[in-house]
């Protein structure tokens, strides 16, 4: 879904996913540059951790986080 998203909206698309420890994490080369905006979609909501995660990920790395999107 977001994939699908991104190019909607015509801007780069990367995602997130838990390391060996269970942490969220940016991998495979993503990157959130200083003061990037970013809106956050989900596919699946079920107590909104995994997207307070991300959103701590994506301050954190010094982004900007604009919205959060998810299809009920």
């Amino acid at each position: 879904m977001a994939y699908e998203v991104s190019r909607a909206l015509k801007c780069k698309n990367f995602f997130t996913e838990r390391d060996e420890n269970g942490k969220m994490t940016l991998r495979r080369g993503f990157v959130i540059e200083k003061g990037q905006r970013v809106l956050v979609v989900e596919d699946v909501v079920t107590t909104g951790g995994s997207v307070r995660e991300v959103i701590n990920l994506v301050k954190e790395a010094g982004g900007v986080v604009v919205g959060v999107g998810s299809i009920v």
